[in-house]
């Protein structure tokens, strides 16, 4: 009934779908591609069919080549609108792996053979050997779905780059880890239906003599039946192709180039509906301490870690701190996220035009100018190797290809270009912390020597004396002040072996032509000053000038250049730089997955139209849903379906929804049915945890995040990028190693609560077992570390609290057994005591009460020697203490059942049940056998062995 109420999904600015690998194999990693892009929802509703903005996120920790190469040849094929049957059955087939069959299979397979026939590639029998040219048609298996002639094109590509890849997608060359690396690109993805059926927005014109004619009359018969006005419209929206998937023009003085070999063209309408929008997203952030070794990482601007600009810093006015202003907009005016074809628009842009008020022009040029250059050089590697080895020539193209879709789409992304290794921190001219860069970025440089940009330049140190106490004591203190020009040293060697004394005259010249003719758009260079002198036989030129000049001769580092009869090359001259402290943060300051997960959470919310700020006037809503699934993990196709109804409630009594902003997180179990459950004696499956323990804690919204199969609730009004240096601010907790359950606490103690859905709708890659007991040390490991945070440094108050009542239980207890009870500090038991003393409940009771000296003779039943009897009326004050003690702690109890009654039918219990969870997860450790960890493998690890369970993790 709740597919029928797609209006509430316009309550989403956007609906991410993340997956997250460091090292997987590509069939793992395009397994989960596959499951992703199967899942997304479709509502039983004409005019919200699905999320208005539907974003696909590969987050790429591993860094890899291959997987850049891979994503563009899996867009590529998205691009030609494959039907919804045919990546649901193909995600399907590929559910249930193991890890060796994840190793030794592709996805690509027509048929597994696994006791019985499995078709794997859901293509038809007759188009079985157009991907697969050595299968028969009859060992095909039966069914499938049909294909469009360029999406069997596209598919039979997307094979091919696939198994040229290596297993692991790690290839040189590779574009540089210092630099963040996110492409973004929009697929035209529509919803097609009925299986085995032709799609009704595309048509073929066969080669006859006449086809050009054939053509023009099928362009007039279809007109009427679409949105143009005009033929020539229809003519430009259509995708043309020939009979191997590459693009054709059919019109005109191009249409006389095609042959007879290249027919049938195909002809592709574009989606009705583009207001819904698919949007495919490779993140890979930047790690350039990734090799770096016997550092100490922090998540602060220390010594030796890397920091960049913050976004503040490429403003056009430094004290700005609103991200966004908003004007009214209508439906029609809003601007797309990003054009049709996205080689109608610059690799790096602003996707707003908001973003032209406060971005620099000059910063966009210089990171726009700096990214050329690196991709100048990084095809120019490309080229080379396809020259040495001929089979990489389609791979050249495809890093050719996917750099066009290398977007820097908002101020954060753009500032993040300009980082730096941090060698030292002093104090300014102004009095204010500096610090000190070195290997500054190209962005950063070229920033720093064109632009007077306050709080930045390049670096001098001066000292300066003081004296105190009667002239007795001298201090010395380092000034860093900005230094000149940028400039250049160039190393010239005399090859023609006559001893030179001195510069030639027409040196400068020849040496101006050299520069002007490595830079790109041969730029005039008359303005950059030389002065050559001779170092020995040699010659040393230093050039000064303007950093739109140098910089850029500054990153092709120049070498064998030949100026008259001498050889030169750049001597390595790079300079430091200054930038005010609180114009920096730390650039790789969040590792693990943590860091990858809040790198896309940053990027999209730094973006425009993906998620609102809350603002009044923002055009785009302030929630996003974002689902997370390990490479490991492929969700099911009907896996949104049971997950998006728990994020509505009922509006009124009209059969209405709306969202429900109290639901943080939705979290599914883990599955892996491919393993033995009587075989699974490490409790892989987890039955513990998704079958028992999660089921009791959905019932007050208490289940916490298991890393993997969730989908979270952002909503841009309790976790803002507006104000100062919120860029700062991490939406997942990347503190410890269980960041899904710090995270998760989180939300708790903001008041939000989860909901548990106990369905299969995702299946898992088990691990094996010695990387199984890897993942137990982690989460023991991970419970400690959010102890202490939680306990000792957020102090997080009712977490606090809850350990100060546990402290104060456990003294009460103790006193209650060691202590003198009431009697001894008032004189009066509570409730009973021995035959004639009174009580603080019952006084003037001459015989003592009745019900306590009953329970009193009751131990007497059990005693058959004299002596024992005789010591049971000696120790009548501790019975009667006893008994007391019981009755006290039975009221308390009783209290606390009533307050308990209270609590829940006001509400408030689910929140204190979760505060108890809460502490249960971060406590574990203590009370559970992975004390091993903490007490026995510390005293086997100081003793000076080597620590056990050293598995591949």
């Amino acid at each position: 009934e709740i597919r029928k109420h797609g209006y509430v999904l316009e309550n989403y600015g956007s609906c991410v779908s993340t997956g997250v690998s460091a090292g997987e194999a590509k069939m793992v990693v395009f397994r989960n591609w596959l499951g992703k892009i199967a899942a997304r929802p479709k509502f039983d509703c004409s005019a919200y069919p699905t999320f208005a903005k539907w974003v696909d996120v590969f987050c790429d920790e591993g860094h890899r080549e291959g997987a850049r190469i891979l994503w563009c040849a899996w867009t590529n094929f998205l691009d030609t609108n494959p039907p919804a049957q045919f990546l649901q059955q193909w995600s399907v087939n590929l559910q249930n792996l193991t890890w060796d069959q994840a190793h030794s299979r592709t996805p690509f397979d027509i048929k597994w053979n696994d006791g019985k026939i499995r078709k794997v590639l859901p293509v038809t029998a007759k188009q079985a050997s157009f991907v697969v040219p050595t299968i028969k048609e009859h060992d095909v298996p039966a069914g499938g779905v049909h294909l469009e002639q360029d999406c069997l094109a596209t598919l039979k590509e997307l094979m091919e780059v696939f198994n040229t890849l290596p297993e692991n997608m790690r290839m040189e060359p590779a574009m540089s880890k210092c630099d963040d690396v996110v492409l973004t690109r929009k697929v035209s993805l529509g919803f097609e239906e009925g299986l085995g059926k032709a799609s009704q927005d595309c048509f073929t014109v066969k080669f006859t003599k006449d086809w050009h004619k054939d053509l023009e009359k099928e362009l007039d018969n279809r007109l009427p039946k679409t949105q143009w006005k005009s033929k020539e419209q229809y003519k430009k929206s259509l995708v043309v192709t020939d009979i191997n998937g590459k693009r054709v023009n059919p019109y005109g003085a191009d249409a006389s180039s095609l042959v007879e070999k290249q027919f049938p063209l195909h002809f592709r309408e574009p989606n009705i509906r583009s207001d819904r929008e698919v949007v495919m997203v490779y993140m890979a952030r930047a790690k350039p301490e990734s090799d770096r070794k016997f550092i100490d990482k922090t998540r602060e601007l220390d010594k030796y870690l890397w920091a960049c600009l913050r976004p503040k810093a490429v403003r056009s006015n430094v004290k700005s701190v609103e991200r966004r202003t908003f004007s009214r907009q209508s439906e029609s005016e809003r601007v797309p996220l990003l054009k049709r074809d996205s080689r109608e628009r610059p690799w790096s842009s602003v996707s707003s035009s908001e973003g032209e008020n406060f971005v620099l022009q000059e910063v966009k040029r210089c990171v726009e100018g700096a990214v050329q250059r690196q991709h100048e050089k990084f095809i120019h590697k490309r080229e080379v190797l396809a020259q040495r080895k001929p089979g990489n020539d389609a791979l050249k193209e495809y890093a050719r290809s996917y750099l066009q879709y290398r977007t820097v789409d908002s101020d954060w992304e753009m500032a993040r270009f300009c980082y730096g290794e941090i060698v030292g921190e002093e104090i300014d001219k102004d009095g204010d912390p500096a610090l000190i860069l070195d290997n500054p970025s190209p962005a950063l440089l070229e920033i720093i020597s064109t632009l007077n940009r306050p709080g930045m330049g390049l670096c001098s140190l001066e000292s300066e004396e003081s004296t105190s106490c009667c002239g007795l004591r001298k201090t010395t203190k380092r000034i860093a002040n900005v230094a000149g020009e940028p400039n250049l040293q160039f190393l010239f060697t005399n090859t023609s072996g006559d001893g030179a004394t001195s510069v030639p005259a027409n040196f400068q010249t020849e040496f101006r032509k050299k520069l002007k003719e490595g830079l790109v758009g041969n730029q005039d260079v008359s303005s950059l000053a030389m002065k050559p002198k001779m170092h020995g036989n040699d010659i040393l030129v230093e050039v000064t000038g303007h950093g739109k000049l140098i910089e850029p001769i500054r990153d092709r580092n120049l070498g064998n250049i030949n100026v008259l009869n001498f050889l030169g090359r750049m001597v390595d001259s790079h300079p430091c730089v200054l930038v005010k402290k609180d114009l920096l943060m730390p650039y790789a300051g969040v590792r693990g997955k943590a860091g990858g997960l809040n790198y896309v959470v940053d990027a999209l919310q730094f973006r425009n139209g993906f998620i609102g700020t809350g603002e009044e006037g923002d055009p785009t809503q302030h929630r996003m849903l974002y689902g997370i699934f390990d490479a490991r993990h492929q969700p099911h196709p009907d896996y949104w379906r049971h997950v998006l109804p728990k994020f509505m409630t009922p509006k009124g009594s009209n059969y209405e929804y709306t969202t429900n902003d109290q639901i943080a997180m939705v979290q599914a179990p883990q599955s892996f049915p491919a393993l033995d459950k009587d075989e699974d004696v490490l409790d892989v499956h987890n039955g513990l945890c998704f079958n028992l323990m999660n089921v009791i804690r959905n019932r007050c919204g208490g289940v916490t995040s298991c890393g993997t199969n969730a989908v979270w609730q952002i909503n841009a009004k309790d976790f803002s990028r507006q104000g100062e240096n919120t860029e700062s601010r991490e939406y997942f907790d990347s503190r410890t190693k269980i960041e899904d359950t710090s995270s998760t606490h989180i939300q708790f103690c903001q008041g939000k609560r989860s909901v548990y859905v106990q369905q299969q709708i995702s299946t898992g890659i088990a691990k094996l077992n010695a990387d199984y007991l890897c993942a137990l040390q982690r989460w023991a490991e991970g419970a400690v570390q959010l102890f202490y945070l939680q306990i000792f440094v957020d102090r997080t108050p009712r977490l606090v609290a809850f350990a100060l009542c546990v402290l104060g239980f456990e003294c009460g207890m103790y006193w209650t057994l060691y202590g003198s009870w009431t009697k001894g500090l008032v004189g009066y038991n509570v409730f009973c005591d021995r035959a004639g003393e009174s009580t603080l409940a019952f006084t003037g009771f001459e015989q003592g009460n009745a019900l306590c000296n009953n329970i009193y003779g009751m131990f007497s039943w059990f005693l058959e020697h004299k002596i024992d009897k005789v010591i049971w009326e000696m120790a009548a004050d501790d019975y009667m203490r006893l008994i007391d003690f019981a009755f006290v702690w039975a009221v308390i109890v009783g209290c606390a059942a009533i307050l308990c009654i209270i609590l829940a039918y006001r509400g408030i219990m689910p929140r204190i049940v979760r505060t108890f969870i809460m502490m249960e997860n971060i406590s574990y450790w203590l009370t559970s056998c992975s004390i091993f960890f903490w007490l026995s493998l510390t005293l086997f690890m100081i003793v000076g062995m080597n620590p056990p369970l050293m598995f591949n993790v």
